[in-house]
């Protein structure tokens, strides 16, 4: 199993929802027994990688490719936002 791109809206960062799906996929990897990467961080090693590393019980090569399949709803999520290189525009910083 791989879980890519989440987030919790900030009306519901109270209730931390993330933490439940992180429970649930653990679940059902072991379940199935399912290997599950969480994906890695922003850059090698960095902090993002490492605590994703802590929830996943398998490490394997990990590809991704930058596609809009809605146009409108990317740029109405980006707008305001300088990407940088960064892909989603939207999770820049």
């Amino acid at each position: 199993m791989h879980y890519y791109l989440g987030g919790t809206a900030d009306a519901a960062r109270h209730a931390s929802p993330f933490k439940n799906v992180v429970g649930a996929m653990l679940d059902l990897a072991d379940r199935l027994q399912l290997p599950l990467n969480l994906g890695g961080g922003v850059t090698p090693g960095d902090g993002l990688e490492t605590f994703k590393r802590g929830f996943a019980n398998a490490e394997e090569p990990f590809h991704t490719q930058e596609v809009v399949c809605d146009r409108e709803a990317y740029r109405e999520l980006s707008q305001g936002r300088e990407a940088g290189g960064y892909f989603p525009a939207y999770r820049a910083s």
